[in-house]
This record gives C-alpha cells, sequence and structure tokens, in this order.
C-alpha cells in the first residue's frame, strides 16, 4: 500500500474543502432537490402567501385636473365696414386649466401570476365633471372617461407595484365664450360634443388588506387628442371655429373584491 503524504499547508486546505462539501450537502436547497415539499416541508423564499390571479372588481374615488389647448377663429371676412368681425380674430395655444374635480367610478378585471410576475387586463369607467372657461373658448369634460389597459407589475407577497397605459374613451364637450355655449365677444357662438378614443398611462400600488380584498393608489394621465367644432356665422361668409386638446391628470383610491380563493 502506497502513502501520499501532504504538507500542513495542502493538508488544510483539503479539510476546509471537505468541510464545505458536507455543509453545502446538508443545507436545506440541497435537501430540496432529493426530498418534495410534503417530505421536506421546506418552501422557497419567493412563494406567496397571498393569490393575486383572478378576477376582480370594485369602486374608486379620488381627484382630477386638466387643460384645454384651444385654439378660436371668428373668420376673416366681414359684413359691413365697421361690423364684428372687422377682421380674422384668432387665438393660439391658450391653455386654460380644467377646474378640478371629484372623481368617482368601479374597474373591473383580470391578473395572471407567473413567480412574482403579474400580468393584467381591466377596464374602468369614471365621472370627471372637469370644464374650462376662457374668452376665447375652451374644451370641457363634463361626463365620465371610461379606459382599458393592461398593466404589468411585481409582487411582494401582500403588496405590488405596477405600471399600466391604454385605450381611453370620453366625449368632451366644446364651448366658446364662459363654455356656456355662448360667446361675450360678438354673440357668436360654437359648441359641439364629440366621442374621443385616446391614450392613456400610469402607475399604482396596491395592497392586499385581508384575503380577497385588495386597495390600491394610482396615477392615470389621459390624452383624447383634438376635438374641432365649426359653426357658421349669419350674415358672413366665414364661420367660428374650436379646436381644442384635452388633457387630464388623475390620482384615486379603489377598493377590490377577488373573486375565487384569497388563499
Amino acid at each position: 500500500m502506497q502513502f501520499v503524504s501532504y504538507s500542513q499547508g495542502e493538508l488544510l486546505v483539503r479539510c476546509a474543502a471537505l468541510a464545505f462539501i458536507v455543509v453545502a450537502g446538508s443545507s436545506p436547497v440541497a435537501l430540496a432537490v432529493d426530498l418534495t415539499d410534503e417530505t421536506s416541508g421546506y418552501k422557497p423564499a419567493t412563494a406567496l402567501a397571498y393569490d393575486w390571479g383572478g378576477f376582480y372588481g370594485g369602486p374608486n374615488t379620488g381627484g382630477a385636473w386638466g387643460h384645454a389647448a384651444t385654439a378660436w377663429d371668428a373668420g376673416s371676412s366681414k359684413r359691413t365696414p365697421g361690423a364684428y368681425p372687422a377682421a380674422g380674430i384668432f387665438t393660439p395655444g391658450h391653455q386654460p386649466a380644467l377646474t378640478p374635480n371629484a372623481v368617482t367610478g368601479v374597474q373591473l378585471g383580470h391578473n395572471w401570476l407567473h413567480g412574482q410576475r403579474l400580468f393584467g387586463l381591466g377596464a374602468d369607467i369614471n365621472h370627471l365633471g372637469l370644464t374650462g372657461a376662457s374668452n376665447f373658448g375652451a374644451g370641457s369634460l363634463p361626463g365620465s372617461v371610461a379606459t382599458v389597459r393592461p398593466r404589468v407589475g411585481y409582487v411582494f407577497d401582500r403588496w405590488m407595484v405596477y405600471g399600466t397605459g391604454g385605450l381611453t374613451l370620453s366625449s368632451p364637450q366644446l364651448n366658446d365664450g364662459t363654455g356656456e355655449g355662448t360667446a361675450n365677444i360678438g354673440g357668436l357662438s360654437a359648441s359641439a360634443s364629440q366621442t374621443r378614443i385616446g391614450w392613456t398611462l400610469g402607475a399604482g400600488t396596491e395592497w392586499i388588506v385581508v384575503p380577497n380584498l385588495t386597495t390600491k393608489v394610482e396615477y392615470l394621465y389621459v390624452d383624447l387628442g383634438k376635438a374641432n367644432a365649426n359653426t357658421p356665422i349669419a350674415g358672413y361668409s366665414a364661420s367660428e371655429s374650436l379646436s381644442s386638446r384635452l388633457t387630464a391628470n388623475i390620482i384615486r383610491f379603489g377598493l377590490s373584491y377577488k373573486f375565487g380563493s384569497g388563499k
């Protein structure tokens, strides 16, 4: 039998390596490779105690504010010397603020969970009631805004952060003068209500209060594009035109009930 001799340093290194192999091989991670969860009782650190997947729905409330970037044109012809309008009147790009207002509505959706990554698709409708006023006209959002949006989030057990974006639908109102359809310059009037499809982007965070019940805080930026109105001016060869690009900011708090097992 032949014996191999090692120096003291080599012997210490080999002993340390052997000890590391023994300890690593007996760790829970190594045991989990050979044993099932039922026999070992070991649960990976990323396992979630709450189930975010499935259908949900509930109410929301908050506040909104916005702007109406408006251009107004009273035509460029005249009926008689000195009659109004004697020449074209055009105001480009003035941007009256829309009066802030409370927001109320409901949301519905479905979430899919893949590990700690969440993918969802939701729809909601909110009453905004944002109105604008200007000497040269403004747009308003007197009614409701609906959105359809996917969202992507990351789950930390009881709470989740996410980003979202998609389509929005509303019927903005355009009015000249003080926003009530009667101009205070020359008595002209142009108004229209148009259904507009725009876009929205936002982000939020959501928290599981108890199983099957969550609460969230969410911000959305809404852009409905440009709406237009045009009215002939009686006795003139011109017409009054009004266009307004409407944007809104929404901050809201939501409460959702999750249908199915809350885990």
